[in-house]
């Protein structure tokens, strides 16, 4: 199947550009491409270089909405870098909706991560990257900090086709799932607010990686393209906050379930960018292995337990304007299944806390986020001062199995409105203030300030 699907990619993208891509560049003599240093074609469209960068690096500011990993990789035969984020955080809990007590306030200082990259160019084809990760500066048995491998693959360009990024490129190894916008630009100077949205750190469980390989590269000028064979979750660590205990993040995967995901984003022009992206695995195990779940009398069974996930966004970045907007849906219908077999020793597959939850058959979620730069209209500076609004809506227990009470707990509205001062680009000192109100159970009222930088 892999012959005729590079075959086809290979055909898609030597033809014409699927529309014209307008150069939003007022001097062009003055501007630095991205591009190789060979002419590049027609088509191809040049990006601003951005001032006081600092990096070393060939970025404008637009890419910087996608993070700095391409700009790495082009950079050199060996790069070090990276990012950090430093929190500082105030909770408040109540009154729930039976007039109970407002909790004390828990304050908490963390060095919420350092994450350290290395990446290698070994030819003009072949490069690897990686990012390893400290959370919470200590790792430990009782310590709740770890230590992590966030993304480790080797890229090889097939078919380049004169452009930048190629045509066609594989990619091998501890990967992103494309889903969603923080799960892949999750760098602290490129989001707003001091934790990262809580949309797509629940539904979404950011940050998603998996072991596998796939394709990825630029179908058109502005229209990039990702799709990967992974290995997938583990449905017994699901719980009624959704699919991400079963992630497998790279550490002894069981390989019994597998995972597709794929995703298309479009640039129509610089600074606006809009992606869909879908996922679907098979978690109860495929056909060639072993059993892993039992019936009521311990016989061993096969479940069929797919799921599904669908997801679109939309992100600009121009003239002093940020926001962004992402709505997900998640199904995993077969999850009664799941709570009714047992584990082949007999026990159940999910103890339900209390009895109340379950594993969902439906979770859904959408966000909008709005800021601007008031700084913009004064030229004296590059420095940028963004307040800003977010609002999301999380509902984990959209559906559950028949036979079960959702636990409404887990139906939220969420509020953050704070400000973000970036004095260069890559440098951003943030602090926020959070509504958290659920349908059922105590509110939140959240404080947050922090620091944030990459490399």
């Amino acid at each position: 199947m892999l012959f005729p699907l590079l075959t086809a990619l290979h055909l898609l993208a030597g033809q014409g550009p699927v529309m014209t891509l307008p150069d939003d560049v007022d001097d062009p003599a003055t501007t630095t491409t991205t591009a190789p240093t060979t002419t590049a074609p027609p088509t191809t469209y040049a990006l601003p270089a951005l001032p006081g960068l600092g990096l070393g690096l060939d970025v404008s500011d637009d890419e910087l909405m996608k993070g700095l990993q391409n700009a790495r990789l082009r950079s050199g035969r060996t790069l070090l870098g990276g990012y950090a984020q430093l929190n500082l955080t105030a909770l408040a809990a109540g009154p729930a909706d039976d007039g109970g007590p407002v909790n004390d306030v828990d304050m908490r200082a963390t060095v919420r991560r350092l994450v350290v990259f290395i990446a290698h160019t070994f030819t003009d084809d072949l490069r690897f990257y990686t990012e390893l990760e400290w959370e919470h500066a200590i790792a430990c048995r009782t310590c709740v900090g770890a230590v992590e491998i966030e993304q480790a693959f080797i890229e090889w360009d097939l078919v380049k086709n004169g452009r930048d990024p190629p045509a066609l490129t594989l990619r091998s190894g501890l990967v992103l799932i494309p889903i969603g916008i923080l799960n892949q630009w999750h760098e602290p100077p490129v989001f707003h607010g001091v934790e990262r949205a809580r949309l797509e750190e629940s539904l979404i469980p950011s940050t998603w990686r998996e072991l596998g390989a796939g394709v990825t590269g630029e179908l058109r000028p502005g229209l990039t393209y990702e799709a990967y064979l992974t290995t997938g979750l583990d449905p017994v660590r699901f719980s009624s906050s959704g699919v991400g205990a079963g992630r497998g993040n790279g550490g002894l995967v069981d390989t019994s379930s597998l995972m597709l995901s794929g995703r298309l984003e479009l640039e129509p022009f610089l600074g606006f960018l809009t992606g869909i992206s879908a996922l679907y695995g098979e978690t109860g195990g495929l056909p060639f292995t072993s059993e892993r779940f039992a019936d009521a009398t311990t016989t061993p069974v096969r479940l069929t337990l797919p799921l599904l996930a669908i997801e679109a966004d939309a992100r600009v970045r121009k003239n002093g304007l940020e926001a962004r907007a992402l709505v997900v849906s998640m199904h995993y219908p077969n999850a009664g299944d799941l709570l009714a077999a047992k584990r082949l020793d007999g026990s159940p597959t999910i103890v339900l806390p209390d009895g109340t939850g379950a594993v969902p058959t439906w979770m859904v979620g959408a966000q909008l986020e709005v800021a601007y730069d008031v700084l913009r209209p004064f030229r004296f500076t590059e420095a940028q001062l963004l307040p800003f609004a977010r609002v999301e809506f999380i509902d984990l227990q959209a559906a559950v199995p028949d036979g079960f009470v959702s636990d409404d707990t887990l139906r939220t509205k969420e509020l953050t409105v704070g400000l973000s001062f970036r004095p260069i680009q890559t440098i951003v000192f943030k602090v926020d203030g959070q509504l958290r109100n659920r349908l059922v159970g105590n509110d939140e009222v959240q404080v947050n300030a922090g620091l944030g930088l990459m490399f």
